[in-house]
């Protein structure tokens, strides 16, 4: 689990609705039959640096009744695999998360931050790096991952803006991790909790690397509730339609865990109620 979460929910537990929200959020884990959704679109996915910008949405699961301490929660990696296989109102999903590495091989040994993100999430936005490319289809499985693409002012700063940064490697916590791509000048990435009350993502994104899936996030449904998922809606498909989609499949994973399902009994409000 990311820090940020794990320092997060400790704060929460100075106060004395803690017990009541820690509850209400193993009940969305497990009673996956009593979701809610919330897509949002946020002012910061409509910039003209995104292709076609109307259609991304930030998907996450909402408990309404305790807005007040935590308004949204995550996706984890099973509700991901579902949805992006299965859904019949999203061309495409992706995910971020929030990362930071100790840096060496380029200067001073110092801590950069970071996201980690699924190999097609920067094309799906419709982001271009300035130099070199994107992630490439397969990036995101171990031993294909360690590649990392930099923002602008990381070229600029910490490799001096050199014309042949592509293959450069960079040693993130000891890691050897090869350039493959420089991003543009005033990329508005998503930062801080733009996107999410629990994933804090970085004020400044210096790096992206892909995200890989560990076995146990990959072994349960109820596994870590760590990524923001953003998905780009089909052509003329509505906020309210993706939300029913994927309601819907919310019942494969209840079925997974059915004798934890048994024990909640809470009931979804319609999607229509969720929109943006």
């Amino acid at each position: 689990m990311p820090l940020s979460l794990r320092n997060a929910f400790r704060s929460l537990r100075h106060s004395p609705r803690f017990v009541i929200l820690a509850v209400a959020i193993l009940s969305l884990g497990i009673g996956t039959t009593t979701a809610m959704f919330s897509m949002t679109r946020t002012v910061l996915l409509k910039p003209l640096a995104y292709r076609d910008p109307g259609r991304l949405a930030t998907l996450l699961f909402r408990v309404p009744q305790f807005a007040k301490n935590v308004s949204t929660i995550p996706v984890n990696a099973q509700h991901y695999l579902l949805w992006r296989d299965h859904s019949r109102t999203l061309e495409e999903l992706g995910l971020v998360v929030q990362d930071s590495h100790i840096l060496t091989g380029a200067g001073s040994a110092e801590q950069i931050s970071g996201t980690r993100v699924t190999a097609n999430f920067l094309q799906m936005l419709g982001v271009q790096p300035l130099l070199g490319r994107n992630f490439s289809p397969g990036e995101d499985q171990p031993g294909r991952n360690q590649v990392i693409i930099v923002s602008y002012e990381f070229w600029r700063t910490r490799l001096s803006g050199r014309r042949d940064p592509l293959g450069r490697k960079l040693l993130l916590d000891g890691q050897p991790f090869e350039v493959i791509g420089v991003m543009p000048p005033g990329l508005p990435f998503p930062s801080g909790r733009q996107l999410s009350d629990v994933v804090v993502l970085p004020s400044h994104t210096e790096y992206w690397t892909p995200l890989v899936f560990t076995k146990d996030q990959l072994g349960s449904p109820l596994g870590d509730f760590d990524f923001v998922a953003i998905g780009r809606l089909k052509p003329g498909v509505s906020a309210q339609q993706v939300v029913s989609d994927l309601t819907a499949l919310e019942k494969v994973i209840a079925k997974r865990s059915p004798r934890a399902s048994r024990n909640h009994s809470c009931s979804a409000l319609p999607p229509s109620r969720h929109g943006p």
